[in-house]
This record gives structure tokens, sequence and C-alpha cells, in this order.
């Protein structure tokens, strides 16, 4: 979705190491002349955040997106652990600000009870951001306006029935065919110098190494090939680390990056294009660091 350089900047932000500083802040290279996060009015900045609370980490985290001026937040799922979330959206209204949206995917912390976090990420919907579709299973949103990067998401359940084991419940449980066409027609509406990202709450892995305790990934496998085919940012979480890959191609039968370049030289801009993204891990929002 970056065919030619055009003055974009998003920047992702989640908790950090002491000292509170933003994670990695090359998530996705803008391209030459752009300018850098924060310093020019038109760049859209996006916080990812998943696997969180309502507790001291989340704060921290939640104190980034403030610190850097978000304008939305992605949330990929596994709020609060807890089922309260009139605390966690009550906590995002303190630090970050009632104004920003949080556009959500539910994880499978969420599968007990997804309507109240659906609704109430619905409900914080204002300009400039639209969106169409139930929030957290299936929903199409763009950012966009005078002078602004747009950039369109769309949060998936990523689940589909049957069920897997752990039991989500229907709604969580989104057909996967209706996920697929959703990611081909909101996606491919967008022309060529729009930000695509795709949500959803498991990590893709090839069918022939699938993660037995994630039933999840096969629908993960599909969906992270038709992301890819639009070019897009493929967010996820569930484990409780960052990580981002270099450009993966759509079509390959496990997700292998673009070779490393040569030793003391310098990785060139990422250029996300159809058929090309990334793919980003992004599930250190505060409730613990895994390994």
């Amino acid at each position: 979705c970056l065919p030619r350089p055009a003055p974009t900047a998003v920047a992702a932000t989640t908790e950090g190491p002491p000292g509170d500083r933003p994670m990695d802040p090359g998530v996705v290279p803008s391209p030459p002349g752009s300018p850098v996060p924060g310093a020019a009015a038109q760049a859209t900045k996006v916080t990812f955040v998943a696997d969180s609370t309502i507790f001291t980490n989340t704060r921290r985290v939640l104190r980034l997106a403030e610190r850097y001026g978000a304008h939305v937040i992605s949330h990929q799922g596994d709020v609060d652990y807890n089922q309260r979330p009139a605390q966690f959206f009550g906590l995002v209204n303190e630090i970050a600000g009632s104004h920003v949206p949080v556009l959500l995917a539910v994880g499978n912390a969420e599968w007990a009870t997804p309507e109240p976090y659906s609704r109430m990420a619905q409900e914080r919907v204002r300009p400039p951001v639209q969106c169409e579709g139930p929030m957290g299973f299936a929903s199409h949103c763009v950012i966009a306006g005078p002078g602004r990067t747009p950039v369109a998401f769309v949060h998936l359940s990523g689940w589909s029935p049957p069920s897997p084991k752990a039991a989500p419940s229907e709604t969580t449980a989104w057909p996967l065919q209706e996920q697929l066409q959703l990611v081909r027609t909101a996606l491919g509406a967008h022309g060529l110098g729009v930000w695509k990202v795709c949500a959803f709450h498991v990590p893709a892995a090839a069918p022939s190494t699938l993660d037995k305790d994630l039933d999840g990934q096969a629908a993960a496998w599909a969906l992270t090939q038709e992301c890819l085919r639009h070019g897009a940012l493929v967010v996820n979480a569930h484990k409780h680390y960052y990580a981002r890959s270099r450009p993966v191609r759509a079509g390959a039968s496990a997700l292998a990056p673009d070779p490393a370049p040569e030793p003391g030289t310098p990785e060139a801009p990422v250029r996300l294009q159809p058929g090309r993204g990334v793919v980003l891990i992004a599930g250190l929002g505060g409730a613990s660091i895994g390994r």
C-alpha cells in the first residue's frame, strides 16, 4: 500500500522497558523524505495493543499512546481477562482520552461475553474514523480527512465454526468465508497510497506446523494469506511479546520473510504492495511478558 513516496508515518506503541520508550519506531519504515513520527501534522498515528489489563502495566501502555498523540488505538484482543469492559474503556478515557477510538478484534479472553466489548468499542467511533460491520468480529474502519494520511482497518474475529476446543461463543466464531470476503471487498476498495491493516488475535502458522493448542491458527493462516494479497500490515497478538517480520509474500507454504541484508548493510525501507506485506505481533499490552 506504499507504492510511491508519500508524506506518511505510522507509530506503534506498547509497553516497553523501564523509561517508557516507544516500541520499535520502525514498525513500517516511512518512504524516503517522509517526516518522522510526531513531526508532521498529517501523520496518522496508530497504537497497536493487545493482551491488556486494567492495572498498572496497561496504564503505562496507554500513557505511551497519549504521549505520542495516537489518533486511534487498534486492539487485537484479550482486553482485560476479567470480563470488565467498562473498567477497561474507563481506563482508556482517563489516560488516552474519550475522544480516541478503540478498534477491536475480540480475543479468547472475550469469548464468554464478547458483546459488551463490541458495543463499547462501537460507541467510541467518531470522525475522522468511520466504521461499518460488527466491531470485534468483522468490521471495516477508515481514518481519513483533510491533510491526514488515510488508514483502512479490518478487525476480525479470526475464529471460524466449528468452534475450537476452547469453545468460544457462536458470535465469536465468525464464518471464515465471511471474514475472507470482508478482507477482499474492504481492502480491495482502497487504492494506492492507503495504509491497510488486518487485525485479529491469534497469529498464523503454516498448516503443516499448526500449534495444536491454538485451533484458530487454521483460520488465521487463511486470513493472513488474503491480507498479504492486498499488501496489508497483519497485526496479531495472543503471544505476550513483540515481533515483526521482514516483508513476506502471499501464497507461500510458510511465512518465510525476505532474506536479511548482509552484516553491516542497512535494511531497505519496507514497501507494502499487493502480494507483499508485514506480520506484526503486538502482545505487550500489560498482562505479562512471554518468552
